[in-house]
């Protein structure tokens, strides 16, 4: 027998030990009364895309002492058939509520006014809300306006019952039936349109346009209104205020913690304040209150001194300037 023989021999007998020394399997008899695994419920990770982690602005509010933009918020959630197509795996509806559920968590605490609205999804009733008066066309605006609490009108935005449904079904009919309730508030207002972009047709445009001139000429206030598009059919809403105080977005471009933060910031917020008007923000001024005209270094005080009273300066040293008659 060769080396090698003896040697793959040798390796077959080693295996076999090892086959042999191995326990025997034990046949448990089933038991009924015992944990069982269920199968994979796709439920929840439908209704909710992932894990969100809001990021707070308070302490940035805080610290640099950011300038609020409005006191006044009103939301009208698109609730059209068109928002029940599929996009992303759920429903636009879907989409959109989660969309406005991280804006409502990652919203600091600040003083708002306000109430959130849907469109009419059933186009066989109209007007169904308990806020909206269809007597003489008047809206009761006791219980319309208030405080806006984030997880209430969150509920409310996710309540199937239609409680806060204007208008007929159209975007621009909701605009004009909470217009009197936006004109009624006190101070500036944001109008937030959750809905896809080719919702926004041209008679929303004009509705959105004749609230902001009623606002203005009327109430001498400014209405901000930003769009969160859902679905990427088109890359922006008609309807944008880049040159104003509003903007539109994709849902997906502030489906983030950091873009909604972002998103939040410039909603409503100017930036630093700054009260006497030097160019240094107030939260970086160590000279606050500082005369208008003055050149400041980057702390905020003065670079030269405060020049004396030509009645403090000795004659003898007018003279010399040729200011003596």
């Amino acid at each position: 027998m060769s080396h090698f023989k003896k040697l793959g021999l040798l390796a077959t007998v080693v295996l076999l030990s090892g086959c042999s020394s191995t326990e025997m399997l034990v046949k448990v008899p089933a038991n009924a009364d015992g944990i069982t695994v269920e199968p994979y419920n796709t439920n929840t990770h439908k209704n909710n895309i992932e894990i969100f982690s809001p990021l707070s602005l308070q302490k940035k509010i805080n610290r640099q002492q950011l300038v609020q933009r409005a006191n006044n918020l009103f939301v009208l959630f698109d609730n059209s058939a068109s928002m029940k197509e599929d996009y992303r795996g759920v429903s636009r509806e879907k989409y959109g509520v989660m969309v406005l559920d991280r804006f409502h968590q990652s919203l600091p605490d600040i003083n708002l006014q306000g109430n959130v609205y849907k469109t009419n999804g059933n186009i066989k009733t109209s007007f169904m809300s308990r806020i909206l008066s269809t007597e003489n066309n008047q809206v009761n605006t006791e219980l319309a306006i208030h405080r806006y609490e984030p997880q209430e009108m969150q509920k409310r935005i996710q309540d199937s019952a239609g409680n806060m449904i204007a208008g007929d079904g159209s975007l621009h009919s909701a605009i004009t039936r909470i217009s009197k309730l936006i004109t009624d508030s006190r101070g500036p207002a944001i109008l937030l349109l959750v809905t896809r972009w080719e919702r926004i047709d041209k008679k929303t445009v004009i509705a959105i346009s004749r609230l902001r001139q009623q606002l203005i000429l009327e109430h001498e206030r400014e209405l901000c209104v930003f769009t969160v598009g859902v679905g990427n059919r088109y890359s922006r809403a008609r309807y944008d205020q880049a040159d104003s105080c509003g903007i539109s977005v994709s849902a997906d471009k502030v489906a983030q913690p950091r873009d909604m933060s972002h998103f939040i910031e410039r909603m409503f917020f100017y930036g630093p304040a700054d009260r006497d008007n030097d160019g240094i923000y107030d939260y970086r001024d160590k000279c606050p209150n500082t005369e208008k005209g003055r050149l400041v270094r980057f702390d905020g005080c003065q670079r030269f001194g405060t020049v004396s009273p030509l009645s403090n300066i000795p004659r003898t040293a007018l003279a010399m300037m040729g200011n003596e008659k």
